[in-house]
This record gives C-alpha cells, sequence and structure tokens, in this order.
C-alpha cells in the first residue's frame, strides 16, 4: 500500500530479509529429464554434437544456464555420456553449469540427491552414474568430470563463449 514502510523497516532491521527474499524470487523448479519429451528431442542433437566434436578434435562444450541443483547439468551430461558410451576415443566434454543461487550451487556440488528425485530415470542409467549413498544416491566420477558449477548472473555477467549448446529452461523472472 502506499506509505506501508513495514516491509522496508523489516529489512532494516533485518537485512538477511533481502537474501530471503531474493530466494522466494528464484525459479527451482528442476527434475531429472525434467520435460521427457523436450530430451527425446535433444537425444539425437546430442549424438550429432559428439560426433562433430570427435570429427573436429574439439571438446563438446555446453552451458546449462540457470542449473538450479543441478538435475538438467547431469541429465544432459547423461545423455552425452550415453552418446559417448560405446566409443574408444570419446571428444572431451566441457559442461559449464551456472546459476546465482548459491544454495542450489552447493546442492548441485555435492551431488546428492534423494531416491525419490531419481525416479524418473531407468534403472540402467541409475547403475551406470550414480553410486547408492545411504538412503540417497550420488552422481558418479564420469558425470562429475563433465560438469563444472559456477556463479554466473545472467543479467549482468558476459556470456560463455565457444559452445556448442545452450540451455535454459530456469530462465529468471522478469518483472
Amino acid at each position: 500500500l502506499p506509505g506501508d514502510t513495514y516491509y522496508l523497516n523489516l529489512i532494516e532491521e533485518r537485512p538477511e530479509e533481502l537474501d530471503t527474499l531474493a530466494r522466494d524470487i528464484l525459479i527451482s523448479v528442476t527434475a531429472f529429464f525434467r520435460d521427457a519429451s523436450a530430451f527425446e528431442a535433444l537425444r539425437p542433437k546430442i549424438g550429432a554434437l559428439c560426433r562433430r566434436g570427435k570429427e573436429s578434435g574439439q571438446d563438446v562444450r555446453v552451458w546449462v544456464a540457470g542449473c538450479a541443483n543441478g538435475e538438467e547439468a547431469y541429465s544432459i551430461a547423461m545423455l552425452i555420456a550415453e552418446a559417448l558410451r560405446d566409443d574408444p576415443d570419446p571428444p572431451g566434454v566441457q559442461i559449464f553449469a551456472t546459476d546465482i543461487d548459491d544454495d542450489a550451487l552447493a546442492v548441485a556440488r555435492r551431488g546428492l540427491y534423494p531416491a525419490a528425485a531419481l525416479e524418473t530415470l531407468s534403472e540402467p542409467l541409475l547403475q551406470r552414474y550414480f553410486q547408492p549413498f545411504n538412503s540417497a544416491f550420488e552422481v558418479g566420477k564420469r558425470l562429475r568430470d563433465m560438469v563444472v558449477f559456477a556463479r554466473h548472473n545472467l543479467v549482468s555477467d558476459p556470456p560463455f563463449l565457444r559452445v556448442d549448446l545452450v540451455t535454459c529452461r530456469n530462465p529468471p523472472v522478469s518483472g
């Protein structure tokens, strides 16, 4: 309401409230292979991307902008790993997964997900790319070696260059 200063007073008294507001605004809707039809459409393109990388002798470079807790980045890493699975001399793979939410990035870097988060994965993918850890599952070394998580603000930081694929499925909210 005009003239209402309650929230401003609250922020002055408790500056950490701004961090709480920022976390509430951030979109963290994510899951492994969220929107399966989109990943099925991407699958043949990933295969072509891997072949092109091998033929050119260049690393396959992917940027996952707005990666949230990492499920999208690890899903793309699984698609690439599957496309390269039988290749005796695969190209290098670099997946840059970025977000502005430090808490989400910490989850992504840890790579430990509850079993319920992996229900959409097939048993072969689960066995190939994750290890059981207590009552959860931890991302395996093969995927971890592909993905680098970093803080990046899409609005103010420069974009990553020379990438073969960019995904951004958790865009920032615009006002």
